[in-house]
């Protein structure tokens, strides 16, 4: 299925025809011009709004069609065009068209760092989200400017796979695959998705969506599972509270073909972690029972066979095997697990070592054995262990990375990224490594800068801050900070970043 929009300007020249089309209302920063000559011949042209440049250069042909997806908002570009065949050159007169400005429901935007020649090169992909206000899937150029941005009336969007000049998008219960143009090509949706698709049986998907070595979809949903013991309460006493029977919104990874949207496999985390263990957060209600394990990220480990997976309300990362569900380890703070699963736990090691607490978007290289996370914070202790846990005005959060030893069973922290002064990022996040050595951090959802409540300042809660960092110095290259002033419909949140190419000119 092919959506068209078509927003037109169509200009006819002795040299050819020339038309301007927007292809999707959810682009609108985006062109389709198609050139049509009076006979076969090569066509070579550029596009400028007097700082930005496009330029192509085609082979011979009747129709020439050029994608011009990146050409950010309220700029007038003029198209200069020469067709190039048998009898010489010929210039079309100058066409020029503009691209509409940013809603006015749109964020704040600042750029409190920039050192361009130590970034790594392209724009940042942002999910932007005023809840019940807006959203917005916009790609960032070094300098704060929106290059291109993808629109929705409903829902937010989460996570975004590019693959090649395509990207599957997971936009709440439903997975769309479209292209930079705004063109949608497929969408699979759950019970509780409002648009029609590709059915996937289960009521809801959340956060994720991995493609995996099978070329099957990994994703997760939630269903309502009654555990005969749970803890009644979340307490920082040492002693556990009496159990209680429990309806859980289970988490459960599921695998999914794309052509049919059938399930092939499901993972019930129930089944697999110790259903009597909670973190604070466990018993937190929602609208299917409490949300014990809150899982939020998955990798795939081929090599292994296996799923390793986020479970942020039991600050835990676990490792478990395909087919036997059987875990293979879990790296998270060791207070409060029974046996077999405290035999999985992997032993800290080194001088400065500390746990990760309701982590986001875990990153696993199992050649090397590196994890690298989004560390929220949160409570920075865990239940009946006698810790208190910190208030959200004592929290902080930071980007770390760990080594694993899965010989040794050992995990050693070798780096970490602590924001100064710090943030406090409550809830979503993300960490990626840079294809030059840098990381990328997304404090998505920030309630606190400096301990101090973004409502004090004059902000909403919450904004957002992204962070690119040389982790040889820990210097910042890079700082974007989103955000809306105490007068706006709505603070802003996001939930992961991705630094893609600059995608000037499609073919």
């Amino acid at each position: 299925m092919i959506l068209l929009w078509l927003l037109a300007c169509r200009r006819s020249d002795p040299a050819g025809e020339v038309e301007i089309v927007q292809p999707s209302p959810s682009c609108p920063f985006s062109r389709v011009v198609t050139v049509t000559l009076p006979e076969p011949a090569a066509l070579r042209g550029t596009a400028s709004d007097g700082e930005h440049e496009r330029s192509f250069d085609r082979p011979e042909s009747l129709v020439h069609v050029i994608e011009l997806p990146a050409l950010y908002a309220d700029r007038t570009w003029t198209l200069e065009l020469v067709s190039v065949g048998d009898a010489g050159e010929t210039a079309f007169d100058p066409v020029s068209f503009t691209t509409v400005g940013l809603h006015d429901a749109f964020p704040e935007v600042d750029v409190r760092v920039r050192i361009p020649e130590r970034m790594e090169p392209g724009l940042t992909l942002l999910p932007v989200t005023s809840v019940g206000v807006a959203r917005y899937l916009a790609a960032f150029d070094d300098e704060g400017e929106v290059a291109w941005v993808f629109t929705a009336e409903v829902g937010r969007f989460l996570e975004v796979r590019i693959e090649g000049d395509r990207m599957f998008l997971h936009h709440d219960n439903e997975i769309l695959l479209i292209d930079w143009m705004g063109r949608m090509y497929a969408r699979w949706t759950s019970e509780l998705a409002p648009n029609a698709g590709i059915p996937i049986p289960v009521e809801g998907l959340h956060h994720e969506l991995l493609r995996t070595e099978g070329e099957t979809f990994l994703t997760m949903t939630q269903s309502a599972i009654e555990t005969p013991r749970m803890p009644v309460a979340e307490t920082s006493y040492g002693v556990i509270p009496r159990m209680a029977p429990t309806v859980v919104a289970a988490d459960a990874l599921i695998e999914v073909t794309p052509v049919t949207g059938s399930v092939v496999g499901r993972w019930e985390l129930l089944d697999i972690l110790d259903p009597e263990r909670i973190g604070f957060s466990s018993l937190k209600r929602v609208p299917l029972g409490v949300d014990w394990t809150h899982a939020n990220a998955v990798e795939e480990d081929v090599g292994a066979h296996a799923w390793v997976v986020s479970a942020r309300h039991q600050d835990a990362v676990v490792s478990f095997d395909k087919a036997t569900s059987e875990i293979n380890w879990i790296a998270g703070n060791p207070a409060n697990w029974r046996e077999p699963w405290a035999s999985a736990l992997l032993t800290p090691v080194g001088d400065d070592f500390d746990w990760f607490w309701h982590q986001h978007a875990i990153k696993w290289r199992p050649e090397d054995g590196s994890l690298l996370l989004f560390d929220n914070g949160n409570f920075r202790s865990a239940p009946f262990t006698g810790i208190e846990p910190l208030d959200d005005d004592e929290s902080w959060s930071r980007v770390a990375s760990y080594h694993l030893d899965l010989e040794a069973r050992t995990i050693e922290r070798t780096w970490y990224f602590d924001v100064d002064p710090p943030l406090y990022s409550e809830a979503m996040g993300d960490a990626d490594w840079l294809p030059n050595g840098n990381v990328l951090a997304t404090y998505a959802f920030v309630s606190y800068e400096d301990h101090v409540r973004n409502s004090d300042v004059g902000r909403l809660v919450p904004s957002i801050r992204v962070v690119e960092i040389d982790p040889a110095t820990n210097e910042v290259v890079w700082d974007l900070d989103l955000w809306a002033d105490e007068d706006a419909e709505g603070g802003w949140q996001s939930f992961r970043s991705t630094r893609v190419p600059s995608f000037d000119i499609r073919e």
